[in-house]
């Protein structure tokens, strides 16, 4: 055995030790569901690190992964969005986190506010620079991201399984929540202030 392969099967090891003693991974399909799940939170933070990079090299707008999925979102289809179908659309219930974010949009020039009668009603959409920076994103993104996909599957078919699987998870955590939000509520009325 080469000591390259011996170093791997002992990294191997090491790693399902320490999911052996994790208290999220003690059963089989815990470890299973904890290593999609890690996988889903280093998945995360590499997409929004690599989302300031593509964008870095149009310049410095000083935005966040998530701020940039904001601008995307509020690009998307060339329509005005409300502030709450951008909610829906990410899955969100932060509000207040989404205007801030909004207002780092229209302060860069990127995005830009439709008045309406009420507040409720406003809309946003991509100013004229808004669109030019989105499209330089997408251009980067395809040299970048997309033409290497060919060099190293998963295929399209693939990455649309993901997607229904995502999908699948997606809804499970919301009745993960919705369970622990009723659990919660339980255990207040039983709680003694």
């Amino acid at each position: 055995m080469s000591k390259r392969t011996a170093r791997r099967q002992g990294a191997a090891q090491e790693e399902e030790q320490a999911q052996d003693g994790w208290h999220l991974a003690r059963t089989a399909e815990e470890q299973s569901m904890v290593r999609l799940e890690f996988g889903m939170e280093q998945l995360i933070h590499a997409y929004y690190r690599w989302k300031v990079s593509c964008l870095s090299t149009l310049g410095d707008f000083g935005l966040t992964g998530d701020d940039i999925t904001i601008l995307n979102i509020i690009r998307m289809g060339d329509t005005p969005k409300k502030m709450v179908e951008i909610a829906r659309i990410l899955n969100r219930t932060d509000l207040s986190n989404m205007q801030y974010a909004t207002r780092k949009l229209i302060k860069a020039g990127l995005v830009e506010k439709v008045t309406a009668p009420s507040r409720r009603d406003t809309t946003y959409r991509a100013s004229a620079f808004g669109v030019e920076v989105t499209d330089h994103y997408a251009a980067t993104r395809r040299k970048l991201v997309i033409d290497h996909l060919a060099d190293k599957a998963p295929t399209p078919e693939q990455l649309s399984e993901v997607g229904a699987v995502f999908d699948t998870l997606i809804q499970i955590y919301e009745q993960g929540t919705r369970r622990a939000i009723a659990a919660t509520a339980r255990l207040g009325e039983v709680r003694e202030p």
